[in-house]
């Protein structure tokens, strides 16, 4: 972000790369081998070797040294460069832990709090005398700070907003709506080689940064207007490439609980040479007597945090319900797209349209084998799901083409959301879920129309569909309690790690709401 914001107040454009660093292309290690972002490398100076920059805060004064058309380094460059680096190492390092309170037991979330708000209180003081930290005028002083104030605010928006810094809260607010940190906040696709050449910042208008992974005017397979046949069909398989291991990620956690939980292979899907055997994990100690939870994950492939977060959920929590409920967990159910971080099957079917009889998707039908014998004994079911900014930008517009159907562009909602059933809706269970939540992540607000992709809001975070109708994942049981859950990966004051954690929190809510309204000890 600092990065971003230097190059923007420097008026300067930069070739863009954006980079997913689960998976890092070659070109970035061999550029900077030690693998972090950002990286700047500059045009070559005559050396052998063209220059890098690897830290943001270096390219924050790089950029401004080549041009400072507002004047951010005039004010007292000792006063700025010393709170940037009380920022960078103090408030960060609490930051950090106040973010990740569960990997550092040391001490409590509310203690790294506080020793994160001995910095927040000397900014409150700077910020009771002058507009900006360090004056009337923007500084590098705040724009080398703001991003970390920003991040620690989002851990819980609630308690931030009502802790007693106000002149900091005004701060933040007007760098949030800053025209410079909304042109930073734009999404760009992932690069890869041979994409087309990126400037940042571009010409486009600055539109809502969620309107900005439009696709391109037609999908490059297919005749616009015209559904897909079997030539199009096979020209769009082919394109599809590995890009993870669902061995080496996904059977390799599993097999690591078969000490603790009975694991069962409930099918297998065959897709030419491959072959992947699909996985259930369950309570050691099943009882008939007991009713049954189930929690099912990566029903689409490239949703990363639904098979992880369900992973994550029976690694630390499935044991502290043992003999209240029998737990059944299908963390994968699409493996063919997991490794290729898809939406759909092979055959260029949406498995999450197809929970019905004679299902068409291999992976549907088998789950939904699975489940049978139990359906009418599950009190709760739980569909982890993600919504990304390639539902925009390519999935929505694949789905469109394959269809033979005009894609109309929509807004990526940002933030946690869950979609219950309109044929049985739980309201009372869904604010549970989301209560639960938003100590991990942000809850998405409607759009302009009170909607979430163009389904009216009914509650905060909260949208409906009719589950059956559709033949969603969420509705092969007869459970009273139902949910799909959408985490947001893409934004920026997230990560991969909160996407897993959110999951978890929803699951561990939806379980206790469950047994406390079914009359059992939660």
């Amino acid at each position: 972000m600092r990065a971003r914001l230097g190059i923007l107040f420097a008026e300067m454009k930069v070739e863009l790369r954006e980079i997913v660093l689960k998976n890092k292309p070659a070109q970035m290690l061999a550029i900077s081998p030690k693998g972090t972002v950002p990286v700047l490398e500059l045009a070559a100076d005559g050396s052998s070797a063209r220059p890098v920059i690897e830290e943001s805060r270096e390219i924050l004064e790089w950029a401004l040294q080549q041009n400072d058309p507002q004047c951010l380094l005039s004010t007292d460059l000792e006063s700025a460069n010393a709170l940037i680096d009380r920022n960078d190492n103090e408030f960060k390092h609490w930051l950090d832990r106040y973010k990740y309170a569960d990997r550092h037991p040391e001490l409590s979330q509310l203690e790294y709090r506080q020793q994160g708000e001995v910095f927040l209180q000397a900014l409150e003081k700077l910020l009771a005398q002058n507009s900006y930290l360090l004056g009337d005028g923007i500084s590098i002083a705040d724009v080398g700070i703001m991003p970390f104030v920003r991040q620690f605010a989002h851990v819980d928006r609630d308690v931030f907003y009502s802790l007693p810094y106000p002149n900091l809260q005004q701060w933040l607010k007007g760098w949030l709506e800053h025209p410079v940190f909304l042109q930073a906040m734009v999404k760009f696709q992932p690069w890869q080689e041979g994409d087309e050449l990126v400037i940042f910042p571009s010409d486009t208008p600055k539109e809502d940064k969620r309107k900005m992974n439009t696709a391109p005017e037609s999908y490059p397979i297919g005749t616009p207007g015209t559904p897909w046949g079997e030539q199009e069909r096979a020209e769009w398989l082919s394109r599809q490439s590995h890009q993870r291991s669902y061995e080496a990620e996904v059977l390799s956690a599993i097999e690591g609980l078969r000490s603790r939980f009975d694991v069962e292979e409930y099918g297998r899907l065959d897709y030419g040479s491959e072959s992947y055997p699909l996985m259930a994990i369950r309570s050691r100690d099943w009882s008939d007597g007991l009713p049954v939870v189930l929690i099912t994950g990566g029903v689409h492939g490239y949703e990363t945090s639904g098979v992880h977060g369900a992973l994550q959920f029976v690694d630390q929590h499935g044991e502290d319900y043992a003999g209240r409920i029998n737990l059944l967990v299908a963390p994968c159910v699409s493996p063919w797209a997991y490794e290729r971080i898809h939406r759909w099957n092979a055959d260029a079917i949406d498995p999450n349209r197809s929970f019905h009889q004679n299902s068409a998707a291999g992976e549907s039908a088998a789950l939904m084998q699975l489940v049978e014998p139990i359906r009418d004994r599950v009190v709760l079911h739980m569909d982890l799901h993600e919504t990304t900014d390639t539902d925009e930008s390519e999935f929505r517009p694949a789905l469109a083409a394959r269809d033979g159907k005009p894609f109309e562009p929509g807004e990526i909602p940002d933030g946690f959301y869950l979609v219950d059933d309109s044929e049985n809706p739980q309201p009372e269970f869904q604010q549970a879920l989301i209560k639960a939540v938003e100590q991990v992540t942000h809850i998405a607000p409607a759009d302009a129309k009170g909607e979430i992709f163009g389904s009216p809001v009914i509650a905060r975070g909260v949208i409906q569909y009719p589950l059956t109708q559709l033949g969603l994942c969420a509705s092969i049981t007869s459970a009273p309690y139902k949910t799909t859950t959408e985490v947001y990966p893409d934004s920026a004051s997230v990560t991969p790690e909160q996407c897993n954690a959110a999951q978890v929190a929803a699951v561990c809510a939806g379980i206790d709401y469950a047994l406390a309204s079914s009359g059992l000890k939660s």
